[in-house]
């Protein structure tokens, strides 16, 4: 696992936070001295969170701290649900309650009124990813074999845009309001929605979570370039994502956290194994069937070419004796 945040080439202060917990069953919150340090997954799991706060002065830094406070306390390891089927609901908690803070906090002192952030974190226990957002910080998976993938869906304007059709995926990136954010914690005029993905990881997969201070200054295939260049060590990687982010302009902060699954996760679980072998038998069949229709199709070609030819050579024979 690694983390590091950056404040940037413009910003006055960096309103970023994060956090990172290598195993929620000790309680060691803390990013690892060495990255690329290999550890065993507990029953307990380990937990990756990132929050960009927004707001004057310092309104927005407090907001994510208070975030990020939230998170570590609630995931406790106490507190945290046994039963798979309340993950959702209890993620979703812990959005609500931040928000309920940082609102609470906003609502005593002046100084931090309309104060407010993003958070989205991940939660991996076995072999799924259980992640939770609101706002426009992001959840990646990088794999070698499928490159750069965006887990998480922007609540923002630009993203509403998209799914009205008025805009394309493409046009995201340079649109002038990409920065408008519909969903956060500490809106005064709504309760922070939350979105909720159960992922399955795999060998040699990587899970990103980012600020827009990343996704902001590079485009995804840019991305995932730094990560097929950089993907032998994290190190290396979360590094190069931040340098690169600061050469493109760094005009925000930027934060990034990173847990990298090297070994020991089965490539499918047994119902996603059953449902690819399915499709994969499917497949099969269906090639066969194909093959042996051009297969017959192919002999039907031949047999006419043969036969036209034979009789072309017959004529040609016949007229050839008839001017004898």
């Amino acid at each position: 696992m690694a983390a590091k945040t950056d404040q940037g080439k413009i910003r006055k202060n960096n309103e970023d936070n994060f956090l990172v917990n290598q195993d929620l069953a000790d309680n060691d919150w803390f990013c690892p001295q060495d990255p690329d340090q290999h550890k065993t997954l507990s029953e307990a799991g380990c937990l990756l969170a990132v929050a960009d706060g927004m707001g004057g002065m310092n309104a927005g830094e407090e907001a994510s701290k208070i975030a990020i406070e939230t998170v570590k306390e609630m995931f406790a390891g106490d507190k945290l649900p046994k039963d798979a089927s309340s993950i959702e609901k209890y993620l979703k908690s812990v959005i609500a309650e931040a928000d309920r803070r940082i609102k609470e906090k906003a609502n005593e002192e002046k100084c931090f009124e309309y104060m407010g952030t993003t958070l989205v974190l991940s939660w991996i226990k076995g072999n799924k990813a259980h992640i939770v957002w609101c706002g426009d910080s992001r959840a990646y998976s990088f794999r070698l074999a499928n490159g750069l993938r965006q887990l998480s869906k922007d609540h923002s304007h630009v993203q509403e845009l998209v799914d009205a059709g008025a805009i394309s995926q493409d046009d995201v990136f340079d649109h002038p309001l990409n920065n408008i954010v519909t969903q956060s914690l500490g809106d005064p005029d709504k309760p922070a929605k939350a979105d909720y993905l159960e992922y399955t990881l795999h060998d040699n997969e990587t899970l990103l979570l980012c600020s827009d201070g990343l996704n902001g200054e590079l485009r995804d295939h840019e991305i995932e370039k730094i990560f097929f260049d950089n993907c032998d060590t994290l190190i290396s990687c979360s590094e190069m994502l931040i340098n690169e982010a600061l050469n493109a302009g760094g005009r925000d902060n930027i934060t990034i956290a990173l847990c990298q699954i090297t070994v020991g996760l089965p490539d499918l679980d047994n119902n996603e194994t059953s449902v690819e072998s399915k499709k994969v038998e499917s497949s099969v069949r269906q090639t066969i069937k194909e093959d042996t229709k051009k297969m017959e199709l192919w002999k039907t070609i031949l047999f006419l070419l043969v036969t036209l030819v034979g009789i072309v050579v017959s004529v040609g024979t016949f007229l050839y004796l008839l001017k004898k």
